[in-house]
């Protein structure tokens, strides 16, 4: 084909908004197109239009309760490397479930709130055989953070919020409205003059039913300077009647010391205040303690602690505590201990809290020695470990890798009457998993349910849960049977998960009774658990099965609105169907779903990896004439079409154009572009274009340097691979998978055996775990220089790791393809 120019639509700047005549020219690597068309978007369409695709994003981001958010558009490497651009995920969000710390947050508190004390659980309804479900809601994700409880256990300490009651009867009070009259701006102009105090006196004196709890959340987040914040939480320190409103004002302010601080104690901010009338109470010292152990000023917070005195405070436990949890925040566990040594001398008696610090910082540096010694000394003076204690320990314990030794803490709570808490059997669960090999973890968890008389609900989701991601498919079958069996079925949360790993592990006969248990029991089946099944069905072979469940979706309703089509289409172009997508964007048409933008990047990018830019251009010219303007996915597909038809000049000129669009390319763009060059054996090209990635302010990721590394070993330069892959060290990327095996077959083939053994070895002490390719390459390496005996060797440790001689087979006919 001639040198055709590739892709040009820059008479269309600002085409939503005004009737334009437009003249199109889409070029691509193919025949030039000249279309024109009369584009007509009136104001009011626009606005539907964009008030539709909000809907659908917000929609989108409230179904996608089970699926890790991706980039929209990113491209992700697989063993081959193979970049692939998936516009759909732009428009989904991440899913709650993995939002450890702020559920961590909500269960860690709710605990208190509901009533569920140290001692034992709220009881509720116990199923057949023993199982007990549970009251709270699963949060299936959850894990235990010592420091997030010790927090928690501050909170015990400080004053509650006074419930008002009358007749015995628990009143509402309803907040009046947030009448914002005093602005934000303006409140920080006056904290930073001298006379700040009685100015904020005099303005609120006759306002003060507007400063309410909304209204002082809005101030603090407002103002940038710590130093101002501090101000305002001393003035509503000293304000009579607002004193119920200071613990979750300082809780706030805790945190906007961290983000924006840290904040220093000047002697003109003491003067300052001083002169104001008002004194450092003990809460706003500890809060500033607190904010400088989070932020690892351990050394300061030791300063200031010793100037006490001269700040008009006396010694107390509470001060002791707050300073103790600040060093060992600050990885400072001496100092901690210097001041734990201190306390005695200074009058002030060690509680609890004091103990469960220390041993939570002996956990962290991983000296179980001295945790044990610790709760020995604690007991020795009359200091009973609560809850907190045996969670901080099994946590520690976990971490340490003595996950045995957990579960014997868990028992001797129960001996002890300390019953564990949720946060307990969740710190538990998800520590054995994460610090423990996945086979042996599986076996403690599936021999201590054995003994468990009673399973509570969310102790079996937080198993599914950890299973599910690590890919267990097998283990999860084995386990949720005996579940099911003893009552339980996962809620919609952890459903979804579940699902999803039978699917990635092949079990979809498991998936499939699955989910038609689901649908006896009436739960909600979302649209991507469907298309995710759907997926594996048709990656077997097991089209009839598959369309029963794609009718069925539309008997349900389930497809119904723009984004459940576009996930659908979505499917469809990842199993290389796209005469589906197609028939099914037509259905789409047809009953009257408007598309949007995700919609034709979707199919454009279905098409482009399947090399077919003749169609992918066609959904480009629809785009523009439902009047989108394409992004850089639309774009970045483009170019990776025209990469896989070897038409790499025409890519060039495409991503030459972008600019022009005013449209900056990613990282995605240019990888894309950067694999292409190097395949077609233009590596001088691609080195060019990877540093005008530089220069652009776009640090590359793995997948460049990984194209660069292919291409200069296809070019028989090993010296220069290696020294990229050391600057790739340096930007701070570490390699891959890809990376290692490409560097093993590079050694291997110019009979470097013994360094590709090495390298093999360093590869696992990395992190990086050798895999079937990985194997594959040293066995026939081995074999074709004779060497049986050590190739024989080769294949038993891949068969310890759970490789099977077929996976290495398949794995490895992969990776030649794409070398070569």
């Amino acid at each position: 084909m001639g040198t055709s120019p590739s892709l040009r639509l820059l008479s269309i700047p600002s085409m939503p908004f005004l009737q334009k005549h437009v003249t199109i020219h889409l070029g691509c690597g193919l025949c030039w197109l000249s279309l024109n068309t009369f584009v007509t978007v009136n104001n009011a369409a626009d606005a539907q239009s964009r008030q539709d695709f909000n809907g659908v994003q917000g929609a989108e981001s409230t179904s996608a309760q089970t699926s890790r958010g991706k980039s929209s558009g990113s491209l992700h490497g697989n063993e081959n490397n193979a970049c692939r651009i998936d516009p759909l995920e732009r428009s989904r969000s991440l899913s709650s479930i993995g939002d450890e710390d702020q559920e961590l947050g909500v269960y860690a508190g709710g605990l208190l709130k509901s009533g569920i004390s140290a001692n034992g659980f709220r009881k509720s309804a116990i199923f057949r055989d023993g199982f007990q479900k549970s009251e709270s809601k699963s949060k299936v994700s959850q894990h235990f953070d010592s420091d997030t409880f010790l927090s928690r256990y501050y909170s015990r300490q400080e004053k509650s919020v006074t419930a008002r009651f009358s007749k015995g009867n628990l009143v509402r009070q309803t907040p009046p409205p947030v009448v914002l009259d005093v602005q934000c701006e303006h409140l920080q102009d006056l904290l930073k003059q001298q006379d700040w105090f009685p100015k904020l006196n005099e303005i609120f004196r006759d306002r003060v039913h507007t400063v309410t709890p909304q209204y002082i959340a809005r101030v603090l987040q407002s103002l940038e300077d710590p130093v101002i914040a501090l101000k305002f939480y001393i003035w509503l320190e000293q304000q009579k009647g607002r004193q119920h409103y200071s613990l979750s004002a300082q809780k706030l302010l805790t945190g906007i010391l961290v983000r924006k601080g840290p904040c220093i104690l000047s002697t003109e901010l003491l003067g300052e205040i001083r002169n104001a009338g008002c004194k450092l109470t003990e809460d706003v010292f500890c809060t500033l303690i607190a904010s400088w152990g989070r932020l690892g000023l351990a050394k300061y917070a030791t300063e200031v602690f010793g100037q006490m005195g001269y700040l008009g405070f006396s010694p107390t436990t509470r001060i002791y505590n707050f300073v103790i949890d600040a060093l060992v925040k600050s990885d400072c566990l001496d100092l901690a201990y210097l001041k734990f040594q201190e306390m005695s001398a200074a009058k002030c008696t060690p509680d609890t809290l004091t103990y469960n610090l220390l041993i939570n910082g002996a956990c962290k540096n991983g000296i179980i020695d001295e945790v044990l010694r610790l709760l020995k000394q604690m007991e020795s003076v009359g200091r009973i470990p609560n809850v907190f204690t045996y969670t901080i320990l099994i946590n520690g314990l976990c971490k340490n890798k003595k996950p045995e030794v957990a579960f014997q803490v868990l028992e001797k709570m129960r001996k002890k009457s300390r019953l564990p808490t949720e946060a307990t059997f969740r710190s538990l669960i998800h520590g054995v998993f994460k610090w423990t090999e996945g086979s042996v973890a599986y076996e403690l968890i599936e021999r201590w349910l054995e003994r468990e008389s009673v399973l509570h609900e969310y102790v079996c989701s937080t198993i599914l849960y950890c299973l599910s991601k690590l890919d267990m498919a097998e283990e999860t079958c084995k386990i949720l049977k005996r579940m099911i069996e003893r009552g339980y079925f996962p809620d919609n949360a952890t459903f979804n998960i579940v699902m999803s790993c039978l699917c990635k592990g092949s079990k979809l006969k498991h998936a499939c009774q699955l989910l038609d248990e689901m649908q006896k029991r009436s739960g909600v089946i979302g649209v991507t658990t469907y298309t995710t099944l759907v997926s594996g069905l048709f990656r077997e072979g097991r089209e009839e099965k598959a369309e029963i469940y794609v009718s069925e979706m539309f008997t349900r309703g389930v497809v119904s609105d723009v984004f459940s089509y576009n996930i659908l289409i979505d499917c469809f172009s990842k199993s290389a169907m796209m005469d589906r997508a197609s028939d099914l964007f037509k259905d789409m048409l047809e009953k009257g779903c408007t598309p949007n933008l995700v919609t034709f990047n979707t199919l454009i990018s279905g098409y482009s990896k399947l090399g077919k830019v003749e169609k992918a251009r066609e959904f480009m010219k629809d785009l523009l004439q439902y009047g989108f303007k394409p992004d850089v996915f639309t774009f970045s597909s483009i170019i990776d079409g025209l990469c896989i038809k070897h038409q790499v000049h025409e890519a060039l000129k495409c991503f030459n154009e972008i600019v022009q669009w005013g449209i900056t390319p990613n990282a995605v763009t240019y990888n894309t572009l950067i694999r292409g060059l190097c395949k077609a054996g233009e590596v001088s090209r691609a080195s060019v274009l990877f540093s005008t990635m530089q220069k652009n302010g776009i640090t590359p990721d793995v997948y460049a340097f990984n194209a660069l590394i292919l291409g200069l070993g296809k070019m028989g330069k090993l010296v220069n691979a290696q020294n990229l892959c050391h600057y790739m060290l340096k930007c701070g990327e570490k390699p891959d998978h890809y990376t290692y095996n490409t560097f093993i077959k590079l050694l291997c083939d110019v009979g470097k055996v013994d360094e590709a053994r090495q390298l093999m070895l360093v590869m696992e002490e990395n992190g990086c775990v050798p895999n079937a390719v990985t194997y594959q390459l040293l066995i026939n390496c081995l074999s074709s220089n004779g060497r049986m005996e050590e190739a024989c060797q080769s294949v038993n440790w891949g068969l310890s790791k759970g490789i099977s001689p077929i996976d290495i087979a398949a794995k490895i006919n992969g990776f030649n393809a794409r070398y070569v």
